[in-house]
């Protein structure tokens, strides 16, 4: 499962090795999306949902185990990491959120950024920031 699939940049290379099932919101990208993977849509490689992903969770975003991907703004990251990690089919996660979103998350006891998002997804699973992102690489 994708959340928030964007231009489909992703969701491209994510296609070559699985299915794809992608939440959208932004009522201007889904008409993009499915020009760009009509073809995908059309054999079921792909399903699209025009729906905000955090409201998705009931209490799962799928009824069969999941492995999740999302690139996740700031305001929305903490809540749907959070959903994903007490949903019961999700059997793991990769995503891309801002470095400070990412230290709350991985932060240990005595670190300055140690909080409860830390201390909740210490109990829950193996936190690991891979790599930081130059800011040259986003738009806008």
């Amino acid at each position: 499962i994708e959340i928030g699939p964007g231009l489909g940049d992703l969701t491209q290379e994510l296609l070559k090795i699985s299915q794809v099932k992608a939440y959208e919101i932004d009522n201007d990208l889904i008409p993009i999306l499915k020009k760009k993977f009509q073809k995908e849509l059309e054999c079921g490689k792909f399903n699209l949902i025009h729906q905000d992903a955090s409201e998705a969770f009931n209490p799962s975003l799928d009824e069969k185990p999941y492995f999740l991907v999302a690139n996740l703004p700031y305001y929305v990251a903490s809540h749907i990491i959070l959903k994903a990690l007490e949903d019961k089919n999700c059997l793991g996660l990769i995503v891309m959120v801002q470095k400070e979103m990412a230290e709350k998350f991985c932060a240990k006891e005595g670190n300055s950024e140690f909080s409860s998002l830390g201390v909740l997804s210490a109990m829950i699973c193996e936190r690991k920031m891979l790599f930081d992102v130059d800011p040259q690489c986003f738009n806008p």
